[in-house]
């Protein structure tokens, strides 16, 4: 194939001018370079020989690596540049916890409490409030899952406030009505730091496997306490105790997903005309 036409060759070699001038490398913001490794020290285009022209051509290559460098910068400037991650520790004579919770994350988790049912919950909750979390509990199971569960949901709910910071840029309210099979929950709440549950969730079974359906409602009750939220869960219908249970986790989660989103509009504003949250 040839150039045909004078004025294309000159638009090519003008063209190539320019990326010369841009191509030394492209260059991040150092605390971009530094979570990635520097693995954005790339070149976004390459040069093909043509009629004796260096043409530059875009590499497809690129474009994951520059989308990965707008989600890192976009998490960095939601909290002027704090990234919203913290590990806290709570150590009593009933229960040991870490939470590692990165509330800008991709819903990743890997959560051991030694409850079977209460980790595949965590692990709803992590996933699909897009938030990366770890939890780590060695508690008293002798006895039974109430401190463990209990004191999960204090501790998260700690590592949620703190990692929230002074809460600036966030949209501060979420909401979610969720389906699942039988069950329909709707969740609503407030980042206000007022704690407040209003909890209509009826479990119809005592136990789920060997889960006791109660601690479903300690769970959120520590969590809406020590996270500061105010938290309304309303079931719709439901029959199946697993259902509900699981369909109360995701809307909550999705709610907070919403919640914790930075405020295009207001990135830089605490939401409250108080000044304060």
């Amino acid at each position: 194939m040839y150039l045909a036409h004078s004025g294309v060759a000159a638009l090519c070699v003008a063209a190539q001018r320019h990326y010369a001038l841009l191509m030394p490398q492209l260059e991040f913001p150092p605390e971009i370079e530094a979570q990635t490794g520097g693995t954005f020290r790339y070149r976004p285009f390459f040069f093909a020989s043509f009629e004796g022209l260096q043409l530059p051509v875009f590499s497809p290559l690129f474009l994951p690596l520059l989308n990965s460098a707008a989600d890192a910068y976009k998490a960095i400037k939601r909290k002027g540049h704090r990234m919203r991650k913290i590990q806290i520790t709570r150590d009593t004579t009933e229960t040991k916890i870490t939470v590692d919770l990165n509330l800008d994350g991709t819903g990743q988790y890997d959560n051991k409490t030694g409850v079977g049912f209460f980790d595949h919950m965590l692990d709803q909750l992590a996933r699909h409030a897009l938030m990366d979390m770890t939890v780590r509990c060695d508690g008293d199971l002798h006895i039974d899952d109430h401190h463990t569960v209990e004191d999960v949901g204090i501790a998260l709910g700690q590592a949620l406030s703190q990692a929230m910071g002074d809460k600036r840029g966030i949209r501060r309210y979420g909401d979610c009505l969720l389906a699942m099979d039988d069950a329909l929950v709707r969740c609503a709440l407030d980042l206000s730091g007022r704690p407040f549950l209003v909890w209509n969730v009826d479990l119809p079974t005592q136990k789920i496997g060997s889960f006791d359906t109660e601690l479903v409602r300690e769970f959120f009750q520590a969590l809406s306490t020590h996270g500061g939220i105010t938290l309304h869960v309303d079931q719709m219908h439901g029959l199946n105790s697993h259902h509900i249970a699981e369909a109360t986790f995701k809307s909550v989660a999705r709610a907070l997903r919403d919640a914790l989103e930075t405020d295009p509009r207001k990135s830089d504003a605490i939401p409250s005309t108080k000044g304060t949250l």
